[in-house]
């Protein structure tokens, strides 16, 4: 027999005129009565030879109506099992916390954790079965309603737009979901139970501080940042950072949600930068002719008094060499604040970056430059101002130039992209110091440069001009490796 503790008593019928006997009988009837569990026994015909009143209470039927007949609470669809199991008893075997399903006297199925036992006469002769079982209903709704509750949370996850993801307290990946493998290029077995990759380098101490108030029990919500992607592109985010928590409140680790805002980072920083070209083409028109006309005059003045002057000599050209500097910047202030008369002829693209290259030789040499150019020869022709497409290509060719003050080699390339509306692609590549992800943004900026004597106006205006031509400038770049600079120029309709 088996007690509330599931410890099997060892039940022997015994004669009832040996010693003692009479008092044994006595505690295992009042056992049996007070069990809170249901207990039963049958002979090994499976005929029921007692039940308890916890039996009576949980099945419903009373011990008169189930006394000498085979044991009720059986299911049809278990019947076959229960024969084996019943034939392992026989044969001397004990089953312990066996979870199955019996019917009650209403006809309804309840989950219980039962213990089954052979019964032994004094020759130590198995003459019986005895059971005991107690319903387990509440706990098996309970984990069905928590396999539920996770079925679906895992389908919320798996089927987010939103890319999620859950760290531990070391900060290593437990799970992702098909939006995250989708938005950063990793998949899940390349980042479980590593760190994640998605946090760039020059964010990496901020993150680590947030990531401290996460653990602290803090969150964080509509947390705009930037992360980095498999193959190395920044994109901007709009992540949720909050703790995971265990049955006790402990926080165990952080989740995280995320959602790609690049598209709308973009419409804002070009709406900041037209309203900026907006204001600089107000100042550069207002500008440029108030101060022109006398810088004019200015130069013209130092120059006439370097002659004959050797003493004032070296201090006139630093002043001639600044005027310079100001009338070059109201040139480009010209270009952005006038709507320039574009006269697009049909020209050969390589001719133009010949005397391009030709312009741009004698500066390389003085910088220990060297420009090798891979140009294709049958490239078609294109629709183009070529005195302002070489303004472009010398500009670049000149900031490659700068970027590399112990010298190098810049390629310069042009080849036919094979797309839905063909074009040319100029490379511009060089071997120079790099720019920093976080200020490739701002490139082309008013006034935002990386040079210490630049004013960030030559990229704009090189810019402006190739989207007069109906083209695209595309910059990247990786500090201590170079540049690259891509023109796509379409081809005549």
């Amino acid at each position: 027999m088996i007690d509330e503790q599931d410890k099997v008593l060892d039940l022997h019928v015994h004669d009832a005129d040996e010693p003692n006997e009479t008092g044994k009988e006595l505690c295992i009837e009042s056992f049996l009565q007070h069990s809170a569990d249901a207990i039963w026994m049958v002979d090994l015909e499976e005929r029921v030879l007692q039940i308890n009143p916890a039996f009576e209470a949980l099945f419903g039927w009373v011990e008169e109506e189930v006394l000498g007949k085979r044991l009720p609470i059986i299911p049809d669809f278990l019947a076959a099992e229960m024969h084996k199991l019943h034939q392992q008893i026989k044969a001397g075997q004990s089953m312990r916390g066996y979870e199955t399903q019996r019917i009650c006297c209403d006809g309804r199925l309840i989950h219980v954790s039962a213990t089954l036992s052979p019964v032994r006469n004094t020759q130590g002769e198995v003459i019986g079965i005895s059971g005991t079982c107690r319903d387990i209903s509440h706990i098996k709704r309970s984990e069905e309603e928590l396999r539920k509750t996770k079925e679906q949370l895992e389908a919320i996850i798996r089927n987010s737009a939103d890319a999620i993801w859950l760290v531990d307290l070391e900060e290593r990946v437990l799970q992702i979901n098909p939006a995250f493998e989708a938005l950063f290029g990793w998949s899940e077995a390349e980042v479980v139970g590593k760190h994640l990759p998605i946090i760039p380098d020059f964010l990496s101490e901020e993150i680590y501080r947030l990531h401290q108030e996460i653990k602290a029990g803090q969150s964080m919500r509509g947390y705009e940042t930037q992360r980095i992607c498999k193959d190395g592109r920044l994109i901007y985010v709009s992540a949720t950072l909050s703790p995971v928590r265990n049955t006790l409140g402990e926080v165990i680790g952080f989740s995280g949600t995320c959602r790609d805002i690049s598209q709308n980072k973009r419409s804002e920083e070009l709406l900041i930068q037209t309203e900026k070209l907006s204001i600089a083409g107000q100042l550069a028109a207002g500008l440029a002719h108030e101060i022109r006309n006398p810088l004019t005059a200015l130069k013209g003045f130092v120059q006439l008094m370097q002659v004959g002057q050797e003493t004032h000599r070296k201090y006139l050209e630093v002043m001639e060499s600044e005027l310079s500097r100001i009338e070059m910047i109201v040139s480009e202030l010209l270009v952005l604040a006038k709507p320039q008369a574009n006269s697009f002829k049909r020209m050969d693209l390589v001719s133009i970056l010949r005397d391009v290259l030709t312009l741009s030789e004698t500066q390389a040499i003085l910088h220990n430059v060297q420009i090798r150019a891979e140009l294709l020869e049958e490239l078609p022709e294109i629709d183009c101002d070529h005195n302002q497409l070489k303004q472009v290509f010398i500009n670049f060719i000149k900031n490659a130039i700068e970027a590399m003050p112990d010298g190098g080699v810049i390629h310069i390339s042009a080849e036919l992209l094979a797309a839905e509306q063909p074009q040319i692609r100029i490379r511009v590549q060089d071997e120079g110091t790099g720019i920093p992800q976080e200020h490739l943004t701002h490139l082309g900026e008013p006034f935002y440069t990386t040079k210490t004597k630049g004013t960030g106006l030559g990229l704009m205006v090189s810019k402006k001009i190739i989207e007069g031509h109906r083209g695209r400038l595309e910059i990247t770049s990786e500090v201590g490796m170079g540049t690259t600079v891509d023109v796509y120029l379409p081809l005549p309709n």
